[in-house]
């Protein structure tokens, strides 16, 4: 299977490309084959949808720490997860008991 390049007009940091790679040696892993050339994003909300819609299969779910941001229910729900949230406790405290259980 033959996927194009994408490229993005913003510079990538250095940091970019490990990730980029990372996540395309997980893609892979399960589906077929691109190299970190085929990933692109310019800002977290875009990366971050791009993950879920990449790596979630229906059912899966997702955890994450309260606060955060509400686009992060929207993304892993448009991509079939669901999303579980960890509420902190005292001063925003992770609850690793919590954690542990789920």
């Amino acid at each position: 299977m033959k996927i194009p390049l994408r490229y993005t007009a913003t510079r990538l940091h250095r940091s970019d490309f490990s990730v980029r790679k990372a996540l395309a040696d997980h893609i892979n892993s399960k589906w077929t084959d691109i190299t970190a050339d085929h990933l692109s994003y310019r800002r977290s909300s875009s990366f971050l949808s791009m993950c879920c819609r990449a790596l979630a299969l229906p059912g899966d779910e997702f955890l994450t720490f309260a606060p955060y941001f509400p686009e992060y229910k929207v993304y892993v729900e448009s991509a079939g997860a669901a999303l579980s949230v960890i509420q902190p406790y005292r001063k925003f405290r992770v609850d690793l008991e919590k954690l542990k259980r789920l």
